[in-house]
Formats: C-alpha cells, sequence, structure tokens
C-alpha cells in the first residue's frame, strides 16, 4: 500500500514556489485560512511536490498525518498527496 510521505527539505526554488503558492490559497478565503501558517501548518504536497493545500497545525478530525498514521497516510495518496510536511520545506 502506498502511502503519502514525509519530506523535510527541498530545492530553494521549489521552497519559494509552493511559499507563494500557500500564500495565495490563504488569501483567496482569508477568513477561513487566516490561522494558517507557511510556517507551521501540515502542508500538502501532490507527486511533483507542488503545494496542493494544507490543514492547521492541530489537524484535521480523522487524518492523523503527523502522528504517521498509516491509513490516514494511504488515503492521502489515493486521493492525489503524495508528500507532506510541517511548514513549507
Amino acid at each position: 500500500m502506498s502511502e503519502a510521505a514525509q519530506i523535510t527539505r527541498t530545492d530553494p526554488m521549489l521552497r519559494e514556489i509552493n511559499q507563494g503558492l500557500m500564500v495565495d490559497w490563504i488569501n483567496r478565503d482569508l477568513a477561513g485560512r487566516a490561522g494558517h501558517d507557511v510556517r507551521k501548518s501540515v502542508v500538502l504536497y501532490d507527486s511533483h511536490r507542488m503545494f496542493a493545500t494544507a490543514f492547521d497545525a492541530d489537524g484535521l478530525p480523522g487524518i492523523a498525518v503527523k502522528a504517521g498514521h498509516a491509513e490516514s497516510l494511504a488515503t492521502l495518496h489515493a486521493a492525489g498527496i503524495h508528500f507532506w510536511s510541517v511548514g513549507i520545506v
């Protein structure tokens, strides 16, 4: 079973692009996403390590990414999320 993998480092140019994408994503729904932080949120990436979405540091109900919960990581992978990190890396 494939799982979303944690990444801790990316290319500096990719990090800059992903940070811009996340800031744009936050700004599109500022009232709803004001609690997100490019340094602290759990960030989800596609197979090319490009920003897909994020959730706040407290996580989502039933999704235990930071704990390494295998079922949660497999569910994310099946939905097209191949990588995750805490903050943009």
